[in-house]
């Protein structure tokens, strides 16, 4: 019999950062020598996903030791805590924890790993005297998805935006995020690779953001040369027209054949934020770029090798395709435009890849 759960717990590196929300109140008085330190645990903030469960951003703190001496510490430490009132496998749980995680590497514009996970079960109870019981934790270990060996160091200007810049909505994005995932899976996957370190070249992180770009487009759009059924008509009257022993070799070159071209992909992604990518020459020469990196790096077509994008120019590339996901990550869990060029204003990483020349 399968063992289940009823809610999953865990931390995020640099979540208390991100979060912003404090119990701890300093009241100094300096010329009378006196600091006043109190401190009020933070409600529980609970959010409603989609699925029917509950996400809750839960405070826990330690207190100092007795006796005192000459040095006092308090620490307030947030989590996560994913609740079902319906018992589900670990595996529902972890792959919820994964994707809310992404979501904060994506915030807070790094890799930040998942932590401490502890899970609990209706069924796993524990006696505590008097006809009294609590649910056992348990703590569950496996490789976190994603993952930093070290910890980044991030201050509030150094993300792409914090946790109070979306409190009056927070619900809406965590659900929007979730939800992007049965749409744009594989984009997400690309971005994120590009993030972790998993392409060791330059090369291998651009083409990741190329494919990831195209990717997206076709997750998020149906647009394509002719309508399908003209498509459908044409390819017929060539496959007819060919002689038969190519006609399987035809067939497998015009599958795709209605397909719109990666630049034009590349055109419909920037033009929502083509304010923010200089004028229209900017762009087209951005656009010529891409393409002809990519189908350098694809076909090693010598005729392209002079065309294609190497060292410093590579890197810029890179830099302003990073920069189109997340204003489109943006959109996508509900920012609106005017919150979009705040963002813009106060992030300096994101300033910095758009702006990269």
């Amino acid at each position: 019999m399968p063992v289940t759960f009823n809610s999953l717990s865990f931390t995020v590196e640099c979540f208390d950062d991100w979060l912003g929300v404090s119990g701890i109140t300093v009241d100094s008085k300096l010329e009378k020598g006196e600091i006043d330190i109190s401190y009020k645990r933070p409600e529980n903030i609970n959010f409603k996903l989609n699925n029917g469960m509950e996400l809750q951003i839960c405070f826990g703190f330690s207190s100092p030791g007795v006796p005192v001496g000459s040095e006092v510490r308090l620490t307030q430490r947030a989590g996560l805590k994913l609740i079902s009132q319906e018992a589900e496998s670990l595996s529902v749980f972890t792959e919820l924890a994964y994707k809310i995680t992404n979501l904060l590497c994506f915030a807070i514009d790094a890799t930040v790993s998942l932590k401490n996970v502890v899970a609990k079960s209706s069924e796993l109870l524990g006696d505590l005297g008097n006809g009294d019981t609590y649910q056992v934790p348990i703590k569950v270990y496996y490789p976190s998805i994603p993952f930093a060996e070290e910890v980044p160091e991030k201050q509030w200007f150094q993300m792409l935006f914090r946790y109070r810049q979306i409190e009056s909505n927070a619900q809406d994005v965590f659900n929007n995020w979730l939800s992007a995932y049965d749409v744009i899976a594989p984009a997400l996957s690309l971005y994120f690779s590009t993030k972790i370190g998993a392409h060791k070249y330059l090369d291998g992180k651009f083409l990741a953001l190329a494919q990831g770009l195209e990717t997206y487009h076709r997750r998020t759009s149906d647009e394509k040369l002719m309508p399908q059924s003209e498509f459908e008509s044409l390819m017929s009257e060539l496959v007819e027209s060919c002689p038969e022993s190519r006609r399987e070799w035809l067939e497998g070159r015009l599958m795709y054949g209605n397909e719109i071209s990666l630049r034009k992909r590349l055109s419909r992604i920037i033009e929502p934020f083509k304010t923010h990518l200089g004028n229209s020459q900017n762009r087209s020469r951005l656009l010529t770029k891409i393409v002809d990196t990519r189908n350098y790096l694809t076909h090693y077509d010598e005729r392209l090798r002079g065309k294609a994008s190497q060292g410093e120019e590579l890197w810029v590339l890179c830099q302003k395709m990073e920069a189109i996901f997340q204003l489109h990550f943006l959109k996508v869990i509900g920012f609106t435009d005017e919150e979009i060029e705040s963002v813009v204003e106060s992030s300096d990483p994101l300033k910095r890849k758009i702006k990269a020349i």
